[in-house]
């Protein structure tokens, strides 16, 4: 008996991602920014970046008891214009039609690396 042919689902992984932000379903880690909270998934996070890896997962990392309610609080960051964008492009690898803030500034000072290829896009003329 021959077997029907599947046909591959087409290849949409940062929608699907970008979906996943937006519904917040399964979200494990939630982010306070300016009295907003932003709701995100630390697989996603550590996955994208070494320094989130390292803060969730690394030797920074809380019991599990208390990571399993995690809430981190962001100073200094304005929540629409910068956290929001840095968050779609960890889960996108797009950006919003956002102007250059001075908390991407911020952003670039205080995490050069971690945010090397954001940085590029945001400044690409």
């Amino acid at each position: 008996m021959a077997s029907a042919a599947v046909p591959a689902a087409p290849l949409d992984l940062q929608r699907h991602l970008g979906d996943l932000l937006v519904a917040g379903e399964g979200a494990d880690v939630t982010f306070l920014v300016a009295g907003e909270t932003f709701r995100a998934h630390r697989c996603v996070l550590a996955a994208r970046s070494p320094v989130f890896k390292a803060e969730l997962y690394g030797a920074m990392r809380q019991s599990d008891a208390a990571a399993a309610e995690l809430c981190i609080r962001i100073h200094d960051m304005e929540p629409d214009q910068v956290f929001s964008a840095l968050l779609q492009f960890v889960y996108t690898d797009s950006l919003p039609s956002v102007m250059a803030t001075e908390g991407f500034q911020l952003i670039i000072r205080s995490y050069p690396t971690l945010f090397k290829e954001f940085i590029s896009k945001v400044t690409a003329p």
